[in-house]
Parts: structure tokens; sequence; C-alpha cells
């Protein structure tokens, strides 16, 4: 197979074995591949991979659309926002303070809001920069994490609820995008 155009590849080709339970690739191969019998075939499979090849990609300028430190930022003003004004239970009712008025909540929904929008650029520059789902959810929860650390008043039951939002905000934005 023509393996020029994949990223990671180690070779301009590559053979390609299939079985029902398992796909993988040999990168170094002799030209007379074919003439080989079945068990010089599997041991192409044993040798040790080479290093990925350089694939020239065509110059990309773009701006960052977020960062860590937005999501920490964002991730330490909803949990001292929710601190302070009350949080959400799991049928999203607020247990708010009795000083608490409706512009008290309206900062706490834009706390979250804030978040929101602060995870979803992050996760565009992530993407845009060729990070996997996985490492996106995995930087984003680090993130969260650093802004609830700068939060000591921010209860456990409020942290997780802002975690798992964040994680599924990431999923969300990433395939999205």
């Amino acid at each position: 197979m023509d393996a020029t155009g994949i990223p990671g590849a180690r070779g301009d080709r590559c053979l390609i074995f299939d079985s029902e339970g398992v796909v993988r690739r040999a990168w170094s191969f002799p030209r007379s591949w074919a003439e080989l019998d079945d068990e010089s075939i599997l041991a192409l499979l044993e040798r040790e991979l080479p290093a990925p090849i350089a694939v020239p990609r065509p110059e990309r300028r773009a701006t960052a659309r977020g960062d860590h430190g937005d999501v920490v930022t964002a991730a330490r003003v909803a949990a001292n926002t929710r601190a302070f004004f009350g949080a959400a239970d799991e049928l999203g009712h607020y247990e708010v303070p009795l000083c608490a008025d409706d512009s008290q909540m309206a900062k706490v929904g834009r706390s979250r809001s804030q978040m929101r929008i602060a995870v979803a650029n992050y996760v565009s520059t992530l993407r845009a920069g060729g990070v996997s789902p996985e490492r996106s959810i995995v930087l984003v929860k680090s993130a969260v994490h650093e802004g609830l650390e700068q939060a000591p008043e921010c209860a456990e039951h409020i942290s997780k609820d802002l975690v798992d939002h964040a994680v599924s905000w990431c999923i969300d934005a990433y395939y999205a995008g």
C-alpha cells in the first residue's frame, strides 16, 4: 500500500496484514516479499519499526483560539462562583443561599458558559494541532483540576460536576469541529 500520505508512516509503502481481529502493518520488507514463504512473511511483523518519515505539510497559519490557561481560569471562576452562590444538584436545581438574587444566579450561569466556551476553544486549538480526542480529554481534565486547586472553597460534588461537564464539552467540541 502507498503510505506517503499517512501521518506517522515509517516508509513510503507498507504491507498490511488483515485478519478477523487484528490489522497490522509491516514497514520494512524486501521487494520480493511476494515470493517469501508464509513463515518468512510473518517474520516481517517481528522486525523493529523504523523511525517515522517526515511528511511535508503545507504551512498553515492560524491563531490559537484557546489554551490551557483559559480553561484553568474559567474552571477556577466557575468553581468559586458556584461555591459562593450555590450548586446544582443532580436535577439541575440550585441550592441557593437566601441572599442570592437573580443577578447572582446569572453570574453562576455566566461562569459556566464561559467555562464551556474556554473548553471548546482549547479543544479546537488542540484538534487543529493534531492532538487525539483521548489526549484532548486528558489535557482538558488537567486544566480543570488545576483551576479547581485554585478554588479551595469548592465542594467535592461541585468539582466532580465541573470535571464531568468539561469532559462532555470536550467530546462535543472535538467532534463538532
